[in-house]
């Protein structure tokens, strides 16, 4: 992303397609490990609840 200002004082942001790509596939990621840690909690049952959410945050910390 490129941020810059015209000679009319305006700024003009410019993104690269393969950027916001990225970040679009990482919003998704995230989202999907919530879903995936709430979903795992209720199958489990709510005495193993820390596990998972450990175990879904270390993956979010590789991400």
């Amino acid at each position: 992303m490129e941020v810059a200002i015209t000679p009319e004082g305006t700024f003009e942001l410019l993104y690269d397609k393969m950027d916001l790509i990225i970040h679009i596939a990482a919003f998704a990621f995230s989202v999907a490990i919530f879903v995936m840690i709430i979903s795992s909690a209720f199958k489990l049952g709510w005495k193993l609840w820390p596990w998972v959410f450990g175990i879904g945050l270390l993956a979010f910390l590789i991400q």
